[in-house]
C-alpha cells in the first residue's frame, strides 16, 4: 500500500470539475469527453453519454482478438466536424453578404478511412476531395461511385498515366480539376491532353510563413507550388496553346496547425491579388475558384482554443470580401479549402491496456538497513531548510557527494534508495514550506515520475507524429477520475525503441493555489500553463488492468504508421450511434505472427504479437 503524502489537513476537498480542468476535458477540442458520477471518462454524443469503460467491455466480449489495447474510431464525429465547417462558413458568407459559393475539400491523405471519408461527404451534398496521388485518386472514385457531382482537386506530381486517369473520369461525367505544380507539368499538360476541355488549376508559392513546425510550406523555399516567376511561365504557355478558356482556380497552402489568424489573413490578400492580376492582367477569364488549402489547427494541448471553426470562417470570409472590393472585383470566387486535421482528429483515440508496471527508484515505504544512516543524515538536513534556496543547497551536496557512477552493486544501490527518499523529504518539505514552493523546484528531481507503466500497443503504429514532430496527444485514464490525482506516471509501448513513449502533459495554471498528488505531493498545476513529463493517476495500485486513452489520433497518425518490432496494427471498434442507441463493431487488425512475417517471405504458426494476458 502507498502511504499518502499530505496530512488530513492539507488535503482540499475535490471534486470532478477539477479533474475535468487538470485533464483539460470538456474544453476545446476535447468538448466530446467528460466525466459521469462515477468518475468514469465518457463520450459525450448529443445528450447521450457512454463511458469508455464499457465499450472496453464490449469490445473484450466481441472481439476474436487477443490484444486488449484498440483503435476506437467515431465517424460520426468527422461528420459533425465537417458540417459544423460547412455552416460556419455559409454563416459568415450570410453575414457578409458575399455571393461566392463554399465548397469544402476534404484531403484524402490525412485519413483512408472508408467509413470516415464517406462519413465527411455525407454531411453536404457540396463536399469535395482532394487527392495527391494516383492511387488516392483512384480511392476518391471508388468512394465516389456514381456520385459524379463532387469536386475532386487534383494535386501531387503527375505523369501521363494519372492524366489518363483525370482525363477519363472528366470524360466518365465526374467533376475535376487537374492544378499544375511546376511548370514542367503544365508542358505535360498540353502534351497529355491537346486537346482542352478540361479545367485546369494552379497553385502557387504564397510566400506567407506563419510560426510552427509547418510553418516553411508557404514560404519561397516551399516544395509545394510555383514562384511568381514561374507562374508567369506557366500563364504564358496556357496564352500559347489557348488553354485561357480552361483555367478556373488557384491554389495555395501555408502550412498544417496554424495558430494566427494574422497568417490566414495574409494568405487571403494575397491569393486575392494574384487572382485579380491573373483574370485582368492575364485574360485568364474562366478564373472562379480560390482554394486556400488546409492549416485549421487542432488544440491538442488546450491552449490556443480562441482559432474555433467560427472564427476561421469568419476571417477567410471578410477578408476575401474586403479584397474583392479594393481590387473591384464584380464576380467574386467561390472560397474552397482542404481542412482535414481539423475535421478528422477528433473521429479517432486508442484505448491502450496497461500489462504492467515497474518503479525507476526503490520504494520508500522502509528504511533499508544497509543505508539508513545516509537516509537520516540528509533528510534531517532537508527537514532543518527554511527556504527553497536551502532546498537548492542541499540537492547540490547530495549530488556531489554520491552522484559518481564509479561504485560497486551494494553503493549503487545505496545511492539509489538514499536519492529516492531525499526527494520524497523535499517533496514533503515543499508542502510545507507552501503549494506554491513548487513551482521554484526543477522538475527533473521532486515532479519526474518515477513509476513506468507499460502499455499494450505500438506508438509508432498508433501516434507517430509524437516521435516524428513530438506531437502532443492528450493521454487520460479512464476510470478513477473522481478522485484527486495519487501520482505521475510515464506511459511507454510494446516496442524495442526508446522513442515508443508517450508521456508528456499539459499542466494546467493554477486556479486557486498550487494542486499536487496527495501520495507524493508532485504538482498537478503550475505558475503558467505549460507541457511537462508525467500522467496524473489515481495511484499505482489502480494501474492494474486500467486503460489510458490517447485522443485526437484521427488525423494523419493511421496514413503515416510505421512498424518497429514487426507488431502491427491494433485491432478496430467502430462506434455508430443510431436511434439513442450506441452501437460497438470489432474489426481485426494486424494480429497475426502468420501474417506479418509472410511479407517477408516467412511461413510460421498463427501468434498474437502483442501481450495476451496469458500466463503459464
Amino acid at each position: 500500500m502507498e502511504n499518502n503524502l499530505l496530512r488530513d489537513g492539507q488535503r482540499t476537498l475535490w471534486s470532478i470539475e477539477q479533474s475535468k480542468y487538470i485533464y483539460g476535458i470538456g474544453r476545446s477540442d476535447l468538448s466530446f469527453l467528460d466525466i459521469n458520477s462515477q468518475g468514469r471518462l465518457c463520450l459525450q454524443i448529443g445528450n447521450t453519454q457512454v463511458s469508455l469503460s464499457s465499450i472496453v467491455e464490449r469490445f473484450v466480449k466481441s472481439s476474436q482478438a487477443d490484444c486488449s489495447s484498440f483503435a476506437l474510431r467515431i465517424p460520426l464525429f468527422a461528420a459533425e466536424r465537417a458540417a459544423s465547417l460547412t455552416k460556419a462558413f455559409r454563416d459568415a458568407m450570410k453575414e457578409s453578404s458575399y455571393r461566392g459559393r463554399y465548397i469544402p475539400l476534404f484531403p484524402m491523405k490525412v485519413n483512408q478511412h472508408y467509413d470516415v471519408v464517406r462519413a465527411v461527404l455525407a454531411s453536404d451534398p457540396m463536399y469535395g476531395v482532394e487527392v495527391g496521388s494516383k492511387t488516392e485518386f483512384l480511392m476518391a472514385r471508388s468512394i465516389l461511385g456514381q456520385d459524379k457531382s463532387r469536386l475532386i482537386v487534383c494535386n501531387g506530381i503527375k505523369d501521363r498515366k494519372y492524366m489518363r486517369m483525370i482525363e477519363d473520369a472528366h470524360d466518365a461525367g465526374h467533376s475535376v480539376v487537374v492544378c499544375v505544380e511546376n511548370v514542367a507539368e503544365v508542358h505535360l499538360l498540353v502534351k497529355s491532353l491537346p486537346h482542352g476541355g478540361i479545367p485546369i488549376g494552379i497553385r502557387v508559392i504564397p510566400y506567407v510563413e506563419p510560426s510552427g513546425h509547418w510553418g516553411s510550406l508557404g514560404g519561397r523555399y516551399s516544395k509545394f507550388g510555383l514562384t511568381i516567376h514561374d507562374l508567369k511561365a506557366v500563364v504564358d504557355v496556357l496564352r500559347n496553346y489557348d488553354l485561357r478558356k480552361d483555367f478556373c482556380s488557384i491554389h495555395a497552402h501555408i502550412g498544417s496547425q496554424v495558430t494566427d489568424l494574422g497568417s490566414i489573413r495574409e494568405l487571403s490578400i494575397f491569393m486575392m491579388k494574384v487572382y485579380s492580376w491573373l483574370e485582368r492582367d492575364c485574360g485568364l477569364t474562366g478564373l472562379k475558384m480560390v482554394d486556400l488549402g488546409g492549416g485549421l489547427p487542432v488544440d491538442y494541448e488546450g491552449t490556443h482554443g480562441d482559432i474555433t471553426l467560427d472564427r476561421y470562417a469568419k476571417t477567410v470570409v471578410e477578408t476575401v470580401s474586403a479584397a474583392c472590393g479594393d481590387l473591384g472585383l464584380t464576380m467574386v470566387p467561390s472560397i474552397l479549402t482542404e481542412t482535414g486535421r481539423a475535421v478528422t482528429a477528433h473521429s479517432s483515440m486508442i484505448l491502450v491496456k496497461v500489462v504492467g508496471h515497474k518503479r525507476s527508484l526503490p520504494p520508500t515505504d522502509t528504511l533499508p538497513p544497509n543505508a539508513s544512516e545516509q537516509i537520516t543524515k540528509w533528510t534531517k538536513t532537508v527537514q532543518k531548510t527554511k527556504d527553497i534556496a536551502g532546498i537548492r543547497r542541499v540537492w547540490s551536496r547530495l549530488n556531489k557527494e554520491i552522484g559518481s557512477a564509479d561504485v560497486d552493486i551494494d553503493a549503487l544501490e545505496r545511492r539509489e534508495q538514499v536519492l529516492a527518499h531525499v526527494r520524497d523529504a523535499i517533496r514533503k518539505k515543499i508542502v510545507e514550506l507552501g503549494k506554491s514552493a513548487a513551482d521554484l523546484i526543477p522538475p527533473e528531481w521532486s515532479a519526474y515520475p518515477d513509476v513506468v507503466a507499460l502499455g499494450n500497443f505500438s506508438m509508432f503504429s498508433s501516434c507517430i507524429d509524437h516521435i516524428l514532430v513530438h506531437q502532443h496527444f492528450p493521454v487520460i485514464p479512464i476510470a478513477g477520475l473522481d478522485k484527486q490525482p495519487g501520482t505521475l506516471v510515464r506511459l511507454v509501448d510494446m516496442t524495442c525503441d526508446s522513442d515508443g513513449e508517450i508521456s508528456t502533459f499539459v499542466r494546467r495554471e493554477h486556479l486557486d493555489g498550487a494542486q499536487l498528488t496527495t501520495i507524493d505531493g508532485r504538482p498537478l498545476t503550475g505558475p503558467k500553463s505549460e507541457t511537462t513529463i508525467g500522467i496524473p493517476v489515481p495511484s499505482v495500485e489502480s494501474l492494474k488492468g486500467s486503460c489510458f486513452v490517447i485522443a485526437l489520433t484521427g488525423a494523419y497518425q493511421e496514413a503515416m504508421a510505421s512498424d518497429p518490432g514487426l507488431l502491427g496494427k491494433l485491432p478496430d471498434a467502430v462506434l455508430a450511434f443510431k436511434d439513442n442507441q450506441v452501437f460497438v463493431a470489432c474489426k481485426s487488425g494486424d494480429l497475426s505472427l502468420t501474417s506479418k512475417l509472410r511479407q517477408y517471405g516467412l511461413e510460421v504458426g498463427s501468434f498474437d504479437p502483442y501481450f495476451t494476458g496469458e500466463e503459464d
